[in-house]
Order: structure tokens, then sequence, then C-alpha cells
């Protein structure tokens, strides 16, 4: 296993992915623009020279934003999840982003389960935010002291 920056000829096998695991997937273009943003917290997992989970997100200003995370549906409960976790919030702390914000839909009780594992919490709700299916957005966030 090993993680690496994403790099942009990364971005297809994650657009892939992105297809097989989002109703509203990223397009090629956008996953390579997001790589290459100022800020960017962008990293892929890859076991044996494939992709299997992967993370997008940006650091601005002290505050860092995640976009996606993902794993691949069959290599889902391996430990991938929080490996990818982990290294988002290492990588946020290492820019001096202690407070970090996510989005996620309010049914989705693995990715919750794994949110509040490394402690980020509620703090708004967007409703009818999501759809294929409709489904509120849960606005969490995660703020530590600064070291």
């Amino acid at each position: 296993m090993r993680i690496q920056t994403l790099m942009e000829t990364d971005a297809k096998a994650v657009h892939e992915a992105e297809e097989e695991i989002f109703s509203d997937a990223w397009s090629e273009a956008s996953i390579k623009s997001a790589a290459r943003a100022k800020g960017a917290v962008c990293f892929a997992l890859f076991c044996e020279e494939r992709l299997v989970g992967y993370v997008l997100g940006q650091e601005v200003c002290g505050e860092a934003e995640l976009h996606r995370i993902a794993v691949l549906p069959e290599e889902r409960g391996k430990g991938f999840g929080d490996e990818l976790m982990r290294e988002f919030i290492r990588r946020c702390e290492g820019a001096a982003a202690y407070t970090q914000f996510l989005e996620v839909r309010a049914g989705n009780r693995p990715a919750l389960s794994l949110y509040q594992k490394y402690g980020f919490f509620e703090e708004g709700r967007r409703t009818h935010y999501y759809h294929n299916p409709v489904e509120d957005a849960l606005l969490l966030r995660r703020q530590i002291q600064e070291t």
C-alpha cells in the first residue's frame, strides 16, 4: 500500500472510480483542476499499482475542505478509509489548517461514523441538497487547537 499526491495522470482512474461510486461524479477535467489548485490536498491510495481510494480537498487560509473521500466498493472494510482520513488530517495539520470542513449525505451512516471517529461534528444542514436520491447534506466541522 502507498499513498501519493494525486497526479494529473491519475485523473482517469479517479474519474472511473467517481462514476462507480457517486451519482454526481466529477469529470476528469475537474479532478485535474482540483489536483493543480493552490492549496490542493489531493492524494490517492494504491495497492499493487491499482488505485483503491482517494481524497480531493483544498486548504486555504488555515481552513481545509474535504471535497471527496472514496474507496472502491470491493475494497471497503479493509481500513483504507481510515488511512485516507488520517492522511488528510496529517496533511491539513502540516499546512496549519486546523479547521476542517466537509459535507455528507445525511443517510450515509458508514461515512458519518468515520468522520465522527476523527472528531467531526455537525454544524449545519442543507435541506434537499443531494439528488439521485434527494437527501439532506450535513455540514461537518473538525477543530483542533494550534500546537
